[in-house]
């Protein structure tokens, strides 16, 4: 039986999917797009100088004041100096509107080691202003199961090939989910082993398209406009038949609405 998304709007502004949404949205191959598709992208900037600040991951907005992302974006490094979020532009390292973190919250379970907990969440010290640029996203609820082979949505400043630099634009690639068991089977022979709070995504056939795994840490991989993973990592970009691996954020909702 089909069923429709029925979001649920919390008082912090978070927007969580409860069940599958019908309609099935195809675009083929990766191409360029804007931040008003995806309003609720954010660049998380880094500064290796405590000067200047660089795109190095991507955030989601969950509300007015709150990111979701990825925790080994700040392994080792969380002094709130070093961090920036932009919110409201296509580019990776100009426009939009920057702002000041106040706090940065990682998985408590958070193991470097296999990325297991990969998640976190950033708080704005001052409210995002929201616009058709800047909106909070849904994200996918504790029962939220897009099953296998469903066509979804990475969606970042990824590389257009491996060889090249992460673009500036922001960019929409279109990838399958790809089913657990299979997944594991394939990166077992190079002793990595995923949780099940995880999603798999990418190609079966290894000619089918681009690889997710070009990244950045935090992309969202993203189902009928419901926002069901976080890309963590992927193994050997040049070998498009590894699946990317993205935290599971159906697995993790409770934490994400108690801390955002």
């Amino acid at each position: 039986m089909r069923t429709s998304s029925v979001p649920i709007i919390l008082a912090i502004g978070l927007v969580v999917a409860t069940a599958l949404p019908e309609k099935q949205e195809r675009i083929v191959g990766g191409a360029e797009t804007t931040i008003e598709n995806y309003p609720y992208i954010s660049a998380i900037l880094f500064s290796p100088n405590y000067a200047d600040y660089i795109q190095v991951c991507v955030g989601n907005v969950l509300n007015n004041r709150a990111i979701l992302t990825v925790a080994h974006c700040f392994y080792g490094i969380e002094a709130l100096i070093r961090w920036r979020i932009r919110v409201g532009s296509s580019y990776a390292n100009s426009g939009g509107n920057v702002h000041y973190p106040s706090r940065i919250i990682i998985h408590p379970n958070f193991s470097r080691p296999g990325f297991e907990n990969d998640i976190a969440i950033l708080h704005s010290v001052y409210p995002f202003s929201f616009s058709n640029s800047v909106s909070a996203a849904s994200i996918a609820g504790v029962n939220y199961n897009p099953g296998d082979d469903q066509v979804v949505y990475n969606v970042g400043w990824g590389k257009e090939s491996v060889d090249q630099p992460n673009s500036e634009q922001l960019r929409s690639l279109q990838v399958l989910t790809i089913n657990y068991n299979t997944c594991i089977n394939i990166y077992i022979p190079v002793a990595i082993y995923p949780t099940e709070n995880v999603i798999c995504s990418g190609w079966h056939d290894s000619s089918s398209g681009a690889n997710q795994c070009q990244g950045p840490s935090g992309s969202p991989l993203v189902h009928n406009g419901v926002i069901i993973g976080l890309y963590s990592f992927g193994w050997q970009c040049t070998y498009a038949n590894y699946p990317a691996i993205n935290t599971k954020v159906s697995s993790y909702t409770s934490w994400i609405v108690s801390n955002a």
